[in-house]
């Protein structure tokens, strides 16, 4: 209000001044106002009843602004004033707001919300398991990665400690390169939900904490069911293992993840991988191929492979052989065509051939079992697919199959394939698990993958 006031008395004053400087040859006449009428109309400033003194070269305006000079100033005067007020007086506040709240707003926060928090501060790049992940393994290990590498000695009880909402989860606490694992001494509960808390305690190694408390949690996968795991034995370490050999066409599109074995034969009966020449093989464990992200070993290779090639292929004998597996949950399931079924864990037993035309399922969790035992062949049919429920993994299905094994074109299949005869994989199927084969592997541009 004090600058509109200022501003009104100011402009008022410059009419004056200004009726003074137009019509310089005009006399007021201080003591007969209405003699002034002719005057301030010439200049459009309708004043009759304002008292005015004249001092020298200056009019002062004594008396109070009437009616008709008031309705001017509104009309002709305010509407630059408001322009005014808006132009000037607006950009003066609008620059006080930034350079003054602003500048107190910033550092209000800075004191008051984040009072102890460094730019250099460290933190968790990703955890394992993710937070609310589900049917998490029992036997989990839990660890966290940073973004930089972290002080040894700052991870404690205190600092990286496991509860189920209740109780805390003993274990030991490790630390490699930018990851802290803990290892908890028991297995977790089946069904529980766990909370992993890495606290402000831990610190980078120049000293700088954590700015908040890391916090995730995870689920347990429910009791496990089905019938259990086939102990494999040495066997589980090979993605590929026969007794005859494994050969392989159309590399371009092969690859295999993990280890290949043969034994008893030696390594000329692995062809087509592209291995390198080996004038004396008893001079090497193993060899190595650019389709292959494992080791390649032969029984004529030196000294361990040889033994331990020869305990890996009685280990794959033993996991055929081994049906012990409890009271079936199914028998001759679908006169042993599998399209359109589904699987619970469970062991499923087939006297005739099985085939797959289409596509089957398997429903359970990741600590489910199944074991297939077929007496007869394993075709899997051009094109056709194996599907499997979250968190299924393929190291817990197992196919113990006596007759031959075919995963026809392009089809997709999972699982631990343990044949009494040979295992034929045709041009760009896919494949994630195992294939144990007591005769022959044949391979024409397949995906292999490790379970």
């Amino acid at each position: 209000m004090k600058n509109i006031i200022i501003i009104f008395v100011a402009s008022l004053a410059m009419l004056t001044t200004a009726c003074n400087e137009t019509s310089s040859d005009k006399k007021i006449d201080n003591t007969r106002p209405e003699n002034n009428y002719d005057f301030c109309e010439d200049i459009n400033c309708h004043i009759p009843d304002v008292g005015v003194v004249d001092v020298g070269e200056d009019v002062i305006v004594i008396e109070d602004v009437a009616d008709d000079v008031t309705e001017d100033v509104s009309e002709d005067v305010a509407e630059d004033v408001g322009q005014d007020i808006v132009e000037e007086v607006g950009q003066d506040v609008g620059q006080d707001i930034v350079e003054e709240v602003g500048e107190d707003a910033s550092q209000d926060i800075l004191e008051d919300v984040l009072p102890d928090v460094s730019i250099n501060a460290p933190f968790v790049l990703s955890t394992d398991p993710e937070h609310e992940q589900e049917n998490v393994r029992s036997n989990t290990l839990i660890s966290a990665t940073f973004n930089e590498e972290m002080e040894p000695t700052t991870f404690n009880e205190f600092s990286f400690f496991v509860t189920d909402g209740t109780d805390s989860v003993t274990g030991e606490i490790s630390y490699l390169n930018d990851t802290v694992t803990f290892t908890p001494d028991m297995l977790l509960v089946p069904g529980a939900t766990y909370i992993v808390t890495i606290t402000t305690g831990a610190t980078n190694l120049a000293g700088e904490p954590m700015a908040l408390d890391e916090e995730w949690e995870f689920t347990i996968a429910a009791e496990p069911r089905g019938p259990g795991m086939i102990d494999l034995g040495l066997a589980g370490n090979f993605t590929l293992l026969s007794k005859t050999g494994i050969t392989a066409t159309g590399a371009a599109g092969t690859s295999v993840e993990g280890d290949m074995g043969v034994s008893p034969i030696d390594h000329t009966s692995i062809t087509g991988f592209g291995m390198p020449n080996l004038p004396d093989p008893n001079l090497v464990t193993s060899t190595t191929s650019p389709l292959v992200t494992g080791d390649i070993y032969a029984a004529n290779f030196g000294e361990p492979t040889p033994a331990y090639l020869t305990t890996a292929i009685s280990d794959m004998e033993t996991a055929f052989t081994n049906k012990a597996h409890g009271t079936p949950d199914t028998t001759e399931l679908g006169a042993g065509k599998l399209d359109g079924l589904s699987f619970s864990p469970g062991l499923h037993v087939w006297s005739t051939n099985v085939t797959v035309d289409t596509f089957f399922t398997l429903e359970g969790g990741s600590n489910d079992t199944w074991i297939f035992q077929i007496e007869q062949e394993l075709i899997v049919g051009d094109a056709a697919t194996m599907l499997l429920g979250p968190g299924i993994k393929a190291e817990n299905i197992f196919w113990q199959v006596t007759g031959q094994v075919t995963l026809d074109t392009n089809t997709e299949f999972h699982g631990i394939l343990i044949g009494k005869t040979a295992i034929v994989m045709k041009t760009g199927a896919k494949f994630q698990g195992r294939a144990l084969a007591q005769t022959e592997i044949t391979l024409d541009a397949n995906e292999i993958k490790e379970p």
